[in-house]
């Protein structure tokens, strides 16, 4: 959004409970705007842009919505969605998480929505983030003098060592290009997964995928599922609340429409 790097990192710190926390998420901000000073994207357009189309014809049509982080005009002219990531998975350039991008639905609807907000984008620059896998350490009184559990000020300065040290393990960028058979099987995708969820909203029954229980950890919704519990006949189970919108980022886009998918938090819904 054009702020400077000192109120990022304090938003950073001011924005997360956990201390050590908060303080890894200022290190990976401000070491961020280390790696790339002297490497800039381009002319920034518009920043956490929303963007709603109308998709599919008749009685079958819904509105698809999403947030976009940043549209940027690109040195050679083009004009490119800039999506920003974080993630913990290996981010190195021959690495699965790059090959997979290839065929990521969610990529071309950027590009669809862009262009509905004027802008005429034909790619995107995924701007990825890896979490450094650093924590607090205890100190050996016999190494360290004193002892004990390293200080904030400690850890942020080990985490910001190892961080430019290692520069292309922890931060890259790669564009993603579309072409326009990739834009408009997107679209085509994003009917046909629309039916699947009308049908299921009709009928009421939402299938389950059991193998993805403990794929990427254990699920947090795993202990009731897995022991039948029904939150509309039991109460909401402790631990756990009822959200009124699961995509309250997306509030500006609201209308009458009685179908629509929101598609800015990575996965559609319907809503």
């Amino acid at each position: 959004k054009g702020q400077p790097l000192e109120s990022a990192v304090a938003l950073a710190r001011s924005s997360i409970t956990d201390p050590v926390d908060a303080e890894l998420t200022a290190c990976m901000v401000a070491g961020w705007e280390w790696r790339w000073r002297e490497a800039p994207i381009g002319r920034c357009l518009a920043a956490e842009s929303t963007w709603r189309v109308r998709v599919g014809r008749g009685r079958g049509a819904f509105t698809a919505a999403g947030k976009i982080d940043a549209v940027y005009e690109l040195p050679s002219g083009e004009v490119a969605v800039v999506e920003n990531k974080t993630t913990r998975e290996d981010i190195t350039p021959l690495s699965d998480y790059w090959r997979r991008l290839n065929i990521d639905r969610q990529i071309s609807w950027y590009i669809m929505g862009a262009r509905e907000l004027g802008f005429p984008a034909s790619t995107v620059i995924y701007d990825a983030a890896r979490v450094p896998g650093l924590r607090p350490r205890l100190l050996s009184r016999k190494k360290d003098g004193d002892g004990g559990r390293e200080s904030l000020e400690q850890y942020a300065a080990r985490v910001m060592e190892d961080i430019t040290g290692r520069p292309d393990w922890y931060y890259a960028r790669h564009e993603i290009p579309r072409l326009e058979s990739d834009i408009a099987e997107a679209r085509q995708e994003m009917v046909h997964w629309h039916r699947i969820l009308r049908d299921y909203r009709r009928s009421n029954r939402w299938p389950r995928n059991s193998d993805a229980c403990m794929r990427w950890g254990r699920c947090p919704y795993f202990g009731p599922c897995a022991d039948g519990y029904d939150p509309i006949t039991q109460g909401v189970p402790s631990g756990y609340r009822v959200v009124d919108d699961v995509n309250a980022e997306l509030q500006e886009t609201r209308s009458e429409d009685a179908d629509s998918i929101a598609a800015g938090s990575g996965a559609a819904q319907t809503e």
